[in-house]
């Protein structure tokens, strides 16, 4: 598990709904250090959401093979 961070390409896509919470909770995550992991997104992405945990996955991975997401280096 490799930190993550937004990108400003997230302006670029239409995002539906659960990428848009995915995205907002990233936000949140992200404020208090410049990255995020995606363990933490998908648990607090968990416990605020009904959807399946499945496509909670299905759903970070689209946004990091559109780009919105993308891995960063802690050196």
């Amino acid at each position: 598990m490799y930190p993550m961070q937004l990108t400003s390409y997230r302006d670029v896509f239409k995002l539906n709904s659960l990428e848009k919470t995915l995205v907002k909770i990233a936000e949140q995550l992200q404020k208090d250090r410049d990255f995020f992991f995606l363990a933490n997104l998908l648990s607090y992405c968990l416990a605020s959401r009904k959807e399946p945990r499945n496509q909670i996955i299905f759903t970070i991975l689209s946004l990091k093979e559109k780009g919105v997401l993308k891995p960063v280096s802690l050196e």
